[in-house]
């Protein structure tokens, strides 16, 4: 074999490993939606429907929130193979992950032509805490990154010079296929794909003079996927509503607040050129858009959602800073093709935090920014390159070199001590553990009681109840759409909205909020147990009534 692919093996097999070790206990639990994916493959694995009785449905109502079906789908094979297990449920990401790595190896190699360039980026793409936390978590936007990053070289290889213009077809239904499921697999991608396409075709038809006919077809379609996908699927548009930065009433009502302050003391004409919809929004915007640039959420901090902070860590090594910025301003300085091609990375990056920045729910957020790693490592690979090419004129290049690679093993090893060792009891709330440890309780106890009542203090706790074969799932699909409303049941299972309730039902459980507080109108009761997170803090409190004494006649 040769070496150069021998590194390539490596390095996906280093890949997988970090993706699918200690996989079923890291991250700790299953969170809701990686709850409602696994439950949902499960039951169209046993009965061809989801947990709402519809069957082979393209997508997913679970929560009340649409979901594409797909990710549910692919989970189906590794059940039957692995059993009913949270790797079962989470190997699919860690797949789709680490062959994300090989096709955009391919994507880098395709563009720039460099080899060394894209197993540097394959090399970085592969230790990224960013990537592997999101391999490692059942979410459909790692679907959707594998298939962005799919259609992309699928379209490098439409557009660019290559050996196969003979097969031109090919290629086009290709990143069309590949475009449909990456634009209905995540929402975010139905406005950046067409805008990273644009930014290859135009490399293409100015930069390289081709034709212009594969381009515009390419884009034509891909549009038509997106509307398709928007507006004829259920729930296409329920999510971007919810989450829209112009659907919430906190800039307009900092906009009204300014006009009614100005109108005492301006002109009119003066208070509608600057108190208006495009300069407030445009501001809220822009305020949200740049903070995907900062030290903070890149190097520090990270983004939302919080269930994938690493405590202490960013999303980025602090080394690949300096390297960003060096592989920034050398590729942008060079000529001809290589500045072309850094050109094009630069509009991704660009582009790429635009549906974020127009959200107001976990806006900055590394989510819906997954393919942000694109242009980024391509311009971190690019300052390694740089950095091991100075090295290499330099009478001190092995201390150079060897400081390199001893600052890269650092972050690595820093890397995984938090998140093995601080992350699982990093605000372990946001991950529903407590859920699933009252599932497990309610195995060994429920046969003690006639009837158990659930606060539904952390959301939907019902997922993983049926999990553990509580609730069956014939009991669940019946239940639909009575379980929509804000209180339910199913079977001996009562789902309030209150977090405190406590009632005076003899052979009942209550299971209240670790956080109440009683007055002395509660009805008397007994703690008999509790649900408690790492530290001891109590997430449910399990109590019963106490029976009133026998009064003297």
């Amino acid at each position: 074999m040769h070496k150069h692919s021998l590194y390539i093996v490596l390095l996906l097999l280093l890949a997988v490993g970090l993706r699918t070790i200690q996989l079923g206990s890291l991250p700790q639990s299953l969170q809701n939606d990686e709850a409602s994916f696994f439950y949902n493959a499960i039951s169209l694995l046993q009965t061809g429907a989801d947990e709402d009785g519809r069957h082979l449905p393209l997508t997913l109502t679970s929560f009340i929130d649409s979901k594409p079906a797909l990710f549910s789908y692919l989970q189906i094979p590794f059940i039957a193979l692995f059993g009913q297990s949270i790797f079962a449920a989470r190997v699919v990401s860690a797949v789709l992950g680490s062959a994300s790595l090989l096709v955009l190896y391919l994507l880098v190699h395709k563009l720039a032509g460099n080899k060394q360039l894209a197993l540097i980026t394959l090399f970085l793409m592969t230790i990224s805490p960013w990537h592997i936390v999101l391999s490692r978590s059942t979410q459909e936007v790692i679907l959707s990154f594998f298939f962005f990053v799919l259609t992309l070289f699928f379209a490098a290889k439409l557009f660019l010079p290559n050996s196969s213009r003979s097969k031109p077809w090919l290629w086009f239904c290709l990143t069309i296929l590949s475009s449909w499921v990456c634009v209905y697999a995540y929402h975010s991608a139905k406005l950046l794909l067409p805008l990273f396409t644009l930014g290859l075709a135009l490399y293409a038809t100015i930069a390289l003079k081709r034709k212009a006919t594969w381009p515009i077809a390419t884009l034509v379609l891909q549009i038509c996927l997106v509307l398709a996908t928007t507006f004829l699927l259920s729930g296409g548009l329920t999510r971007a509503t919810a989450v829209s930065l112009f659907s919430t009433g906190d800039t307009q009502l900092v906009l009204d607040e300014q006009i009614r302050i100005a109108t005492a003391t301006s002109d009119p004409v003066i208070i509608r050129l600057f108190h208006n919809k495009v300069i407030n929004y445009g501001l809220a915007f822009l305020q949200t858009y740049f903070r995907h640039f900062t030290a903070q959420f890149l190097f520090l901090t990270g983004g939302d959602p919080t269930r994938y902070v690493v405590p202490f860590h960013g999303l980025l090594y602090i080394i690949e800073l300096p390297l960003l910025l060096l592989g920034l301003f050398f590729s942008l300085k060079d000529s001809g093709k290589q500045r072309n091609i850094a050109l094009i990375f630069l509009s991704w990056l660009l582009m790429a935090p635009i549906p974020s920045a127009l959200t107001t729910e976990e806006s900055v957020s590394m989510i819906r920014t997954a393919v942000l790693l694109v242009p980024l490592m391509y311009f971190v690979a690019e300052g390694c390159v740089f950095v091991w090419h100075m090295a290499r004129r330099s009478i001190i290049k092995l201390n150079i070199r060897g400081l390199l690679i001893v600052c890269y093993l650092l972050s690595f090893f820093y890397f995984v001590h938090q998140y093995t060792v601080f992350q699982p009891r990093y605000r372990p709330w946001t991950r529903q553990y407590i859920d699933q440890a009252l599932a497990e309780y309610l195995v060994e106890h429920q046969s003690q009681f006639e009837k158990i009542t659930i606060s539904k203090v952390t959301g939907q706790v019902y997922i993983y109840l049926a999990l553990s074969n509580l609730i069956s799932l014939d009991t669940l699909q019946d239940s639909y759409p009575a379980r929509l409303q804000s209180e339910f049941s199913l079977g001996k299972y009562f789902f309030v909205s209150d977090g405190c309730l406590v009632g005076s039902e003899p052979a009942t459980l209550y299971v209240v909020g670790g956080t109440c507080v009683f007055t002395e109108e509660t009805p008397a009761h007994q703690e008999i147990g509790a649900i408690t997170y790492f530290d001891g803090a109590q997430g449910y409190r399990l109590l019963v009534a106490t029976p009133l004494p026998n009064l003297p006649e």
